[in-house]
């Protein structure tokens, strides 16, 4: 990656790294707060959410040196095949199962007929977002 991670044009931003990330991880938090204030969530930010998605999965396999080259295609938001339950948002966190429920509301958590589901994305990025923290240097 080369040049500063976020830059400005006249009537546009780039973005790369690190930046799509905290935008991904920003506008899915916006999100989940719109859902539980019972607000209908426009279509255009579920289309920018998922292209904000693609663009992270081709960060996050850029920085762990599996990128292929190949472009990512930004994939139609589909609730259904995102969604994880407790137990496999805690494999991906490297948590226990009630520190996850602990977290739900950072993680999007929604709760469905007895059980805590999860927006696989939202839960990569908080992974994402908690390890680049980790890895910061303390001023």
């Amino acid at each position: 990656m080369t040049g500063p991670p976020l830059q400005r044009f006249s009537g546009m931003i780039m973005e790369q790294g690190v930046a799509v990330l905290d935008t991904y991880y920003l506008l899915s938090v916006g999100l989940r707060d719109t859902r539980r204030g019972g607000a209908a969530v426009p279509s255009r930010f579920l289309q920018l959410q998922a292209e904000l998605a693609a663009a992270a999965a081709e960060v996050r396999a850029s920085a762990t040196g599996q990128d292929d080259g190949a472009p990512v295609a930004p994939q139609q938001y589909s609730e259904r095949e995102d969604t994880i339950g407790t137990a496999e948002a805690a494999s991906i966190l490297r948590l226990s199962h009630r520190q996850v429920q602990r977290l739900a509301a950072d993680l999007d958590g929604r709760f469905i007929g007895g059980c805590w589901c999860f927006d696989r994305l939202a839960v990569q990025a908080y992974v994402a977002h908690r390890d680049e923290r980790r890895n910061k240097p303390a001023a």
